[in-house]
């Protein structure tokens, strides 16, 4: 008779070999990475973690954690169900790091977790606090027509946009 507990669950429907390399901004813990690289294990992606050292130069880093990987075929790989359920896991285990590491104050931008995929350079900040529509809508964008970025969810509008991309005639949602 088989024994289910000892094989691992399998991953929702992604395409085959997805990887991720996650760069992280030195003030997450050893806690905070593995639960992160577990919530992308459960989206089917193979996630390396790296931390960044902290930077002397006057040049800060504009976000707490990069995931680099192929974003579409990522964002694709959402359909099901199951897959959903992953990536709402994998929003929550964001959601909690960058959350712990908010600091107060309103010259303060929030730390945004990136995702990048390496083919393109396209990137996509997600803040701590993005509403559920925000990443429905992310789910179903089409991000072979943005050729700038980055991607941000712009709450006025109820939306994602990239500014570089509507100034040079791109997409305007």
């Amino acid at each position: 008779m088989d024994d289910d507990r000892a094989r691992p669950a399998a991953g929702p429907a992604m395409p085959p070999g997805l990887t991720a390399e996650v760069l992280l901004d030195s003030s997450i813990s050893a806690d905070e990475e593995q639960s992160l690289v577990a919530a992308l294990r459960g989206c089917g992606v193979t996630a390396e973690a790296k931390i960044i050292p902290p930077r002397r130069d006057a040049q800060a880093l504009t976000w707490m954690v990069l995931v680099s990987l192929p974003v579409q075929a990522f964002i694709s790989g959402i359909g099901t169900a199951m897959a959903e359920n992953a990536y709402a896991a994998f929003v929550r285990a964001a959601q909690r790091i960058l959350g712990r590491h908010r600091q107060p104050g309103p010259d303060r931008p929030p730390p945004v977790l990136v995702l990048q995929d390496p083919a393109t350079g396209l990137r996509i900040a997600l803040e701590p606090d993005l509403p559920g529509d925000a990443h429905q809508q992310l789910l179903a964008l089409d991000l072979t027509r943005y050729r700038y970025g980055p991607l941000h969810y712009d709450r006025g509008l109820r939306r994602w946009r990239s500014e570089l991309d509507e100034a040079a005639g791109g997409p305007a949602s």
